[in-house]
Formats: C-alpha cells, structure tokens, sequence
C-alpha cells in the first residue's frame, strides 16, 4: 500500500548540487526542474511504522521539489518483486542479503545491460554486533562448539543465515554438524521461546526482550565478523533519466541527513522505538545507540562484502550460481555522499 510522508518544514537546499553532481555533467542547477518528477520507494516496515516514523521526525525530507510515493512493505522479498515488476523506482533500506540472492537465483544471468535493480547507496552499520546467536539460559550451552548436533533457527538466506555460516566456519565446524531449522523470525522465535530449538540468531534488537524475560541469553555476536550495510538500490530505468537521476541524488542526499538526525537525537529515537515499536525503555535506549548508520561511497571494500556473501550462500546451497557480485553496483553517486558525511562514530552502548 503505498503511503506518502505528511509535509514537514525544514528546506532542501542541497536538490541543486546534488542533481548536478549525480549527472556529471555541466548543467546549471536552475535549469533541471524536478516539478514534474515523481518517485515511487520502497520502505521495508517489518510490520512496525518506527522506519516511516523517524524520516518523518528527522524533517530531511521537508518540501521536496518533486513528488515522493512511499510503497510500504513487509520485508525484502515483497520489495524485490516490486523492483523486478517495475512497480516502485527505488527501496530504501534493502536488506543485506537480498540483491545478491536475486542475482544468484535470478532465472536468466544479470548482465551490465539487463539489471532489474543496482545498488546506488551503501548505508553502513557502524555497529557491528548486529547480529546474535542466543540460547535457553539453563541448556548448558556457552559457545557454538556446543550446538554441534542441536537446533539452530534462522531464516534461511538472510544476514542471520550468512552470520551463522561465517560463525561455523570460524569454529571449524561444517555446517551440516548441526540442525537446521529454517524459518521466518516470528516462526523461529515462537519455537525458542516454546524451546522447541535449541538456539536462535536474530538481530541484537530482537534478542534484548528475549534475554529480560529470562527466556535467553547471547554467546556470540556478529561483531568482528563481517560489516553490515543495508541498501539504496534503484532501477536502472530511472536513473537514465536526467530529472529522476537527479531526484534520486537529492533523496540520497536526505536519507544521510536523516541518519545524521538519528545519531544526534537518541533520546527521540528510543522515544519512537518505544511508541511504534512498542520496545521497553531500556531495550530501545540500547537500540538507539546501536542504531546508527551512515551512507559510505560504493568501493571495493564495500563489493568485497557483497562478494563474500554470495560465495559463503554458494558453498551453503542457497545460490545457485556464482556471481560477479560488482555487477549489482552503480557507484554515480558516491560525489553525493562525500560532499554529505553522516554520523562517523557511534555513541557505545552497554548491554
């Protein structure tokens, strides 16, 4: 369904230069009216309005020169198809795993000329303990050589997947020695709370409600594992259009604005966690501060990450195919986000 954002007051006065740098081009601010532009995005809601609720508190998106449609899913796969059909032009937020698992599953190969959808932005977490392995407190399990043989739920195909193959793999231990249970996350943690499994990933997020009801505990964490980004991607039909292109720089351009309000206003951050959210107080103060993102220009360190994705889903089954994974990047807007730094150290949260 899609939904727009209500007007808010601040001005965009960054639209000119960032139309003129994502067109590399000499044209004159002046001359590219946006008035007749409209852009249709995809947001991923997980079924909670906070997304929606903190671009709105953040005002980076304040009378914008074009018109913004925002189509609300719930999740990845229901963005992807919109992408693949045509329906929206851009997604904000794409999960980490899904554009290389839609190139390695696609049924005809990606090629430069036939993309359904390229990465154009790269918000990294500056957090990297994103991601934790919990288990039932009394089970007498304390790292994951204790799991070999036990029930270990994710969803399959997803940063939990990746994090817990990267996880095994450090551990030595092949990821046929343990039980797999794979399972969307409200499946999964009904079934670990139900100790129907014997462990969970899921994000640090979901797993603070699980550890204050005594339900769980946390053994390991993402941290040091790998880098997380969540992704700007946009269909190459839009961006050939000089207006849209440059619509589409001003968007990037308040989505780092956005996440830069976020990194300066924790305290309304953990306000909107706790009332869309419906997060505890201290749950979504810790969420807040671990919260924090950044826009970082499209590199080799960042391809790298996607790279590595998809030859660890290869090896586990889940692609089919191997994949240049640099294929699914468009790196036109990195001027954009060197001229727009967001948020670069994070304030540390304490469990």
């Amino acid at each position: 369904m899609k939904t727009r954002l209500p007007p808010l007051a601040q001005a965009a006065l960054a639209a000119g230069m960032a139309a003129m740098i994502a067109l590399g081009g000499p044209a004159r601010a002046e001359e590219i009216d946006l008035s007749k532009v409209t852009l249709t995005i995809g947001i991923q809601s997980s079924g909670s309005s906070a997304t929606v609720a903190l671009l709105e508190a953040s005002g980076a998106f304040a009378d914008t020169p074009y018109t913004l449609e925002w189509a609300n899913f719930d999740g990845a796969n229901a963005a992807v198809e919109a992408l693949n059909a045509g329906a929206i032009d851009l997604d904000v937020g794409l999960n980490f795993s899904a554009p290389v698992l839609n190139q390695a599953n696609a049924n005809t190969p990606w090629t430069a000329t036939d993309r359904p959808f390229v990465i154009i932005g790269a918000a990294k977490q500056l957090n990297r303990a994103g991601i934790a392995l919990i288990v039932h407190p009394d089970a007498g399990i304390e790292t994951i050589d204790d799991l070999v043989g036990k029930s270990v739920s994710f969803a399959k195909g997803t940063a939990n997947h990746y994090f817990f193959a990267l996880a095994a793999e450090a551990a030595g231990i092949p990821l046929e020695k343990f039980n797999l249970v794979l399972m969307p996350l409200s499946e999964a943690r009904a079934a670990f709370v139900g100790k129907s499994v014997d462990a969970l990933v899921t994000a640090i997020s979901n797993s603070r409600p699980l550890v204050t009801s005594g339900d769980g505990k946390v053994i390991a964490t993402s941290e040091g594992l790998f880098d997380s980004y969540a992704w700007f991607v946009a269909r190459p039909e839009t961006l050939e259009d000089p207006a849209r292109a440059a619509a589409t720089a001003d968007v990037l351009v308040r989505l780092q604005k956005s996440l830069l309000w976020e990194s300066q206003n924790l305290d309304e951050v953990a306000r909107i966690f706790e009332e869309t959210g419906r997060q505890k107080p201290e749950d979504a103060r810790l969420n807040a501060a671990e919260n924090i993102t950044a826009y970082v220009p499209i590199d080799a360190e960042v391809i790298a990450a996607n790279q590595r994705q998809a030859d660890v889903f290869h090896d586990a089954g889940v692609a089919k195919t191997k994949i240049d994974a640099a294929l699914g990047f468009d790196d036109r807007f990195n001027a954009v986000v060197l001229a727009n730094p967001g948020p670069t150290v994070p304030p540390k949260a304490t469990n």
